[in-house]
């Protein structure tokens, strides 16, 4: 090292063209300043640099999550783990089907985990973007009702909320389709 300090590093990507891409990497957590053109960077990862920003108060705690979640380790008890609201460029696709032994943490605090490409393995490049989506069992569990999968409703079931059990419930009486409880 120089004697250069993290706010003196800039990570300059200016030769770099990332259009097209919809996984960046992890600069918004970075204390490196960005440079870019207009030109080579969309705006909406622009966008997202500003929106899906860690909070100072958070980054130590988000970096321990995404370590510990990576090594398998159980989160429940981190320290801090109230103020990690979201994991955005985070990668949590070498977790493949592991992400599964998270989900109760993830809805529980509700912490964003769009872009983590954490369902890749399981669902493809469609589910980028979309990772909280597959994490919410009662939004895909009132789904796969409306589409008559009721086999995946079956199989989640136990685990859904009282509200969500409640609801399917009504739509199938009102459905006067049988009761899968």
């Amino acid at each position: 090292m120089t004697g250069k300090t993290i706010r003196d590093i800039t990570a300059d990507i200016r030769k770099c063209d990332f259009r097209g891409c919809t996984v960046f990497g992890k600069f918004q957590n970075t204390k490196a300043k960005l440079e870019y053109t207009n030109n080579n960077l969309p705006k909406k990862y622009i966008d997202r640099l500003i929106n899906y920003k860690v909070s100072d108060d958070a980054v130590l705690t988000t970096t321990d999550v995404y370590i510990a979640m990576l090594e398998g380790r159980f989160v429940k008890g981190i320290k801090g783990l109230d103020n990690v609201k979201q994991m955005v460029d985070y990668n949590l696709v070498p977790l493949k089907e592991q992400i599964w032994n998270y989900r109760k943490v993830i809805r529980e605090y509700n912490i964003d985990i769009s872009y983590t490409g954490a369902f890749i393995y399981e669902y493809g490049m469609e589910s980028i973007g979309r990772e909280n989506y597959y994490i919410n069992l009662e939004a895909r569990a009132k789904d796969a009702y409306l589409k008559g999968d009721m086999d995946y409703v079956s199989k989640v079931y136990n685990e859904l909320d009282k509200e969500t059990k409640q609801s399917i419930v009504s739509l199938a009486l009102k459905d006067r389709k049988r009761s899968f409880c």
